[in-house]
């Protein structure tokens, strides 16, 4: 909606021909104690100035809820614009072929209807300009350095790009780690460097990784999944593998896991 606020504002059309052009505008005003529906027609035959859309009185909003301005005598260059009695702010310009209609509607706003009463839509593509003149190449960007297997494992630069290749041979990263599930009977379940497992005994497990460790300084941290009243134990190591063990933490007795092992490595491969 359009509202006029003051007792100067008026919405004016300023035409470009000296043919008729019939304008028309539905209004409410609003008052404190009232909502009144109102209407103004104009007709202007000259290339000038006029308002189609008077002010209100005092104490008075006036809403624009239509406007429509009809090219009924030929073609016509129509401008809306917003006058507060000082300064003129434009709303619409329009170029309207002889029958054509600029019309507002406070529902969707502005749009141009045809001769024959239907809303005019954009014309075809025109055709495409010239190609412009090539821009000046740019400044070359930085260049990036990747990190090393060395770098990762010193892991000390703070001014080298890491790729996911060799993030792992930092200290930090866990080099190997899984899962398993099905207690007596273990299912390797998601894992990272394991190429597999073998349930050696009851309650033993040995975990075989596809790239070794280089020496047996690296770390195990592993656990039983389930009941609490189970005890875990790294029982012996190689470069390749380990063995897992589970016992019951009273008697020391081996003793399957009531779900399964997890474990994580760390070290240097």
């Amino acid at each position: 909606m359009i509202v006029l606020n003051g007792t100067s504002d008026i919405i004016r059309i300023a035409t470009s021909a000296a043919v008729a052009l019939d304008a028309h505008a539905s209004f409410v005003d609003n008052t404190a104690t009232s909502y009144t529906p109102g209407r103004q027609n104009t007709t202007i035959t000259t290339a000038t100035t006029a308002t189609v859309l008077s002010s209100p009185g005092a104490s008075t909003q006036r809403g624009l809820k239509n406007l429509t301005a009809h090219a009924r005598g030929g073609a016509n260059t129509v401008t809306v614009e917003y006058f507060d009695g000082t300064n003129a702010f434009r709303l619409q310009s329009i170029a309207l072929a002889s029958g054509e209609t600029l019309e507002y509607e406070d529902a969707y706003g502005w749009r141009v209807l045809t001769a024959l009463g239907e809303v005019k839509g954009v014309g075809p593509t025109g055709a495409t300009g010239a190609t412009g003149a090539t821009g000046a190449t740019g400044a070359t960007g930085p260049s990036t350095t990747f990190a090393t297997q060395a770098d990762q494992e010193t892991g000390t630069s703070t001014t080298v790009a890491v790729s996911p290749g060799v993030q792992k041979f930092h200290p930090s990263a866990a080099k190997a780690h899984g899962s398993t599930t099905g207690a007596g009977a273990p299912v390797l379940g998601t894992n990272f460097n394991v190429s597999s497992i073998v349930d050696t005994a009851v309650g033993q497990l040995t975990v075989n990784m596809t790239v070794p460790f280089s020496s047996t300084s690296y770390t195990v941290i592993a656990g039983t999944i389930g009941q609490q009243n189970r005890t875990c134990a790294v029982a012996s190591l190689t470069t390749s593998s380990f063995l897992l063990t589970c016992a019951n933490p009273s008697t020391g007795v081996a003793i399957d896991t009531s779900i399964g092992f997890a474990w994580a490595c760390f070290g240097d491969q």
